[in-house]
């Protein structure tokens, strides 16, 4: 479960798979209020395929990962278009949280993100 700023208020889920140990692939779909923070505005969702990749030793005290990735805002104004986001994993010592900054790039032009999220397991139940 993920939300933040990306493109308006969004909110969504996304389903995670190991490739290697160092590198995941995620697919995912989020509702968001668009560029205009109308309900459900002239994009509300957004569908999004990428990898993340574990970023060797950092200075940072939580894990690294660095995002690649595929998107389109779906809706009146469809575009399609490409991100890139570090992962901040353990995010408040909390280790199913993660925090991902980032940059959407769409018709030639980069757009900020702030995602932040929650992993869920079967474990957990």
């Amino acid at each position: 479960m993920l939300g933040g700023l990306r493109g308006g208020i969004a909110l969504g889920l996304a389903e995670d798979y190991y490739l290697s140990p160092s590198l995941i692939g995620s697919v995912g779909v989020e509702g968001s209020t668009g560029k205009d923070y109308s309900t459900f505005g002239d994009n509300p969702f957004i569908l999004f395929a990428g990898i993340r990749h574990k970023l060797g030793k950092t200075a940072m005290p939580v894990p690294l990962f660095l995002g690649v990735g595929l998107l389109a805002y779906c809706g009146n104004n469809t575009e399609t278009g490409c991100y890139l986001k570090l992962s901040f994993e353990n995010f408040l010592s909390n280790p199913n949280m993660y925090i991902e900054p980032g940059i959407d790039v769409m018709s030639g032009y980069g757009h900020a993100t702030l995602q932040c999220g929650w992993y869920f397991s079967p474990a957990d139940y």
